[in-house]
């Protein structure tokens, strides 16, 4: 380990990440099980992207040995994580660092940069370096058995693969995005814990909202030079495309997975701008198992069997929120007459 290098006072953190692990009113940590570590070097990183072109290994060590992982937990609407840590010893730390891949990344962090991993399918976890080998040659060899294996839904899983053992998985916050991770210190400069954070301590909403590929809108510079060429990287990326280009409307429409996304772009002033993103299922008056007429009751039903959790809740409209997904529903007499679903975050369910 080069300590010079890790305990550059450029990586030394303000903030002090033990709050996150305090028990109180608002936040509640649960044991995630133990996890393996066998090689003293950690990669963290998303389990659905397994790629050393994108994940880099910490130049900080940690010990070899088996270690509790614990989350940490604020309700904003509904349950999130705000931070997981290992719990490498029994002591609070004194010191937080930033954990850096390299050694130019001293230099990045003195440019006001910021040292992140990856997330594009809302998990993330904590692999030793030949745990992370073992999975990235799974993932050659059977892609779809590998993706298959690390699903889930709930808040954090133990992942159990032939030929590599267990880990922990968990969501990752609100959903994709880039995080850091930090490594915290005795007065020793012991290593007593590592935690990523997700969420701010003090964040009360989700912020995150969905994009749509820029490198698909980049610059389209007019209207009349809206090129076929566009179009069809939009088909490739599986979008279907429903033009009005008399009113300046493009639809685009995403049937790649169980739902589908419809973004509606204008183009005005010589740029395409998104205007509105919807899901729904096999048609916008039927989504998530909610169909016109419904009774309420059977409503409820549909979307508690689904894990929503009601957010806003009066005589006429009812707003449910898994996740970052939102689903409102306008009752008339206590029947369905409008359902309104919308997606601000991850968008996989």
């Amino acid at each position: 380990m080069d300590n010079k290098l890790i305990f550059d006072e450029c990586l030394l953190i303000k903030e002090d990440l033990n709050k996150y692990f305090e028990n109180n009113d608002e936040i509640k940590t649960i044991s995630m099980g133990k996890q393996e570590f066998v090689s003293e070097q950690l990669i963290t990183c998303d389990p659905g992207w397994i790629d050393p072109t994108y994940n880099e290994i910490f130049i900080n060590k940690i010990p070899t040995g088996t270690y509790e992982i614990i989350g940490s937990t604020k309700k904003i609407n509904t349950d999130y994580l705000l931070a997981v840590k290992i719990k490498v010893r029994e002591e609070i730390s004194k010191k937080y660092y930033l954990g850096i891949y390299l050694e130019s990344d001293i230099d990045a962090v003195k440019d006001d940069k910021v040292i992140t991993f990856g997330v594009d399918n809302g998990a993330a976890c904590f692999l030793d370096k030949t745990t992370y080998d073992k999975l990235y040659n799974l993932r050659k060899k059977d892609y779809d058995k590998f993706d298959d294996s690390i699903y889930f839904e709930s808040m954090y899983n133990e992942v159990s693969l032939d030929g590599i053992g267990e880990f922990i998985e968990f969501q990752s916050g609100f959903g994709d995005g880039h995080y850091s991770t930090y490594f915290g210190y005795n007065d020793n400069n012991e290593l007593c814990d590592v935690v990523i954070k997700f969420i701010d301590y003090d964040n009360q909403i989700p912020v995150k909202e969905k994009k749509i590929d820029t490198s698909v809108l980049s610059t389209t510079p007019l209207l009349e030079s809206y090129k076929d060429e566009v179009k069809e990287r939009y088909i490739n990326n599986g979008y279907k495309i429903n033009e009005d280009l008399k009113n300046e409307i493009i639809c685009f429409e995403n049937s790649n997975s169980k739902y589908r996304y419809m973004n509606k772009l204008k183009i005005s002033n010589g740029h395409i701008e998104l205007t509105d993103y919807s899901l729904y299922g096999d048609n916008p008056d039927n989504a998530f198992g909610i169909k016109l007429g419904m009774t309420l009751e059977e409503a409820k039903e549909q979307l508690f069997a689904r894990n929503f959790n009601i957010e806003n809740d009066n005589d006429d409209v009812i707003v449910f929120i898994k996740y970052s997904t939102k689903i409102q529903l306008t009752c008339l007499e206590n029947k369905v007459i409008k359902i309104n679903p919308m997606i601000k975050g991850a968008d996989k369910y």
